[in-house]
């Protein structure tokens, strides 16, 4: 247990993968993020397979922010000083978990890192497999660094379950239904919040680098390159800095 503030949930949200699967509507004032999940697996939930979670949070809009380049301060990050910038003015509007409403900011913390961890990042695993149906076919030009990202070893169930208090046969099962939601990212969200953080400014740029270059390479004639750029960006990129950031 640790003492949280609303300040906290904030910065998790906003500096993880997790704003980048919520919803974006903005005013004048304010811009509200709104982060629905239906159907998944939670890890104090044994057994159950529908849980809703709702998360609703606010930011005010500051247009001098905006005007800002953040290109040389995030090269600097990029040299060892803190990837991220600090959204202040956030609110939590609404949090609620299969219809009943969490106040405490120890529960909302919980969960959220919940959702970082057992739904999301199984979710960007389940792209693994993908690639690894495409690398087969260009096996020439590809190492096998990707091949068996799927493969989850005791790592991610086993030690976990300790962590969390829970058989590790129902994580393993919690892990498997959640990287099968048909869930997607809303490219829109990671616009707007590349005006607000460097993380999402970096997700942008980086991925696309990584569309520009995987067009530089299929346009080689001497190279037969069958490979989704959205899916490489995925297990390559967006998958290491889910680690580095939630750790």
């Amino acid at each position: 247990h640790m003492d949280v503030d609303e300040q906290v949930i904030i910065d998790f949200f906003f500096n993880t993968a997790l704003a980048s699967f919520a919803t974006v509507e903005r005013t004048r004032k304010r811009l509200t993020f709104t982060l629905a999940f239906v159907g998944v697996a939670l890890p104090q939930q044994i057994n159950k397979f529908d849980n809703r979670i709702l998360v609703v949070l606010s930011v005010p809009v500051d247009e001098t922010l905006e005007r800002q380049d953040f290109t040389k301060g995030y090269i600097k990050d990029l040299r060892g000083n803190e990837l991220t910038t600090r959204i202040s003015g956030g609110k939590v509007e609404r949090f609620d978990v299969n219809g009943q409403e969490v106040n405490d900011l120890n529960e909302q913390l919980k969960y959220i890192d919940h959702l970082a961890a057992t739904v999301i990042h199984p979710m960007i695993h389940s792209y693994f497999d993908i690639h690894a149906q495409s690398k087969s076919q260009n096996s020439a030009v590809f190492s096998d660094l990707f091949q068996d990202g799927l493969i989850l070893n005791y790592m991610a169930d086993e030690n976990p379950s300790y962590g969390y208090g829970v058989p590790c046969g129902w994580l393993a099962l919690a892990l498997e239904h959640n990287s099968r939601l048909p869930v997607s990212i809303h490219s829109e969200t990671v616009f707007e919040l590349s005006k607000y953080s460097l993380y999402y400014l970096f997700i942008l740029h980086s991925r696309q680098a990584t569309f520009k270059t995987v067009c530089k390479h299929k346009r080689r004639k001497d190279v037969s390159l069958n490979v989704d750029p959205e899916i490489l960006f995925i297990v390559t990129i967006l998958h290491s800095i889910d680690h580095f950031f939630s750790a």
